[in-house]
């Protein structure tokens, strides 16, 4: 009975710890242009809902979270420079962004915080990315069109 004790103790132990390591993980992605490129996602998130659709040349994305850190992939995608984003996004705690991450694996930052475009679409330039989701303590609407 002494040695289920303990094993019960240590097993108790590791999965705490490596909560809080997941969750520090997660949290610490936002501000790291390599984790954030890395094909893997990281993501914790509470009452967190996504509608996300694709008919066509046309995305669409609703999203809502209680909570939400680290990154995740929503689509890949052929860019060009007759896509069109239309965005309104709603940040009522902690920090969230829109990237397109490119094949060399450089991070552009669409959206951060709300609805207003940060870069040049006309500047980057065309081909696939992946566009993901990154968040640190974030509380977040998203409703989101991309026109191909």
């Amino acid at each position: 009975m002494k040695f289920v004790k303990v094993a019960l103790s240590f097993v108790l132990a590791f999965a705490v710890l490596f909560s809080f390591t997941g969750c520090a993980a997660a949290e610490a992605i936002y501000d790291d242009e390599e984790a954030i490129a890395n094909i893997f996602d990281t993501c914790i998130a509470t009452r967190y809902v996504e509608n996300y659709q694709k008919i066509g040349n046309q995305i669409t994305v609703n999203s809502h979270a209680e909570y939400f850190s680290g990154s995740q992939k929503l689509c890949d995608m052929d860019f060009t420079h007759d896509t069109v984003f239309n965005v309104e996004l709603t940040v009522t705690q902690g920090k969230f962004k829109i990237v397109l991450i490119s094949e060399d694996k450089t991070v552009y930052t669409l959206y951060e915080n709300g609805s207003e475009l940060l870069v040049d679409l006309s500047q980057l330039p065309e081909g696939d990315y992946v566009m993901k989701l990154v968040g640190q303590h974030a509380v977040f609407d998203l409703d989101m069109t991309v026109n191909l």
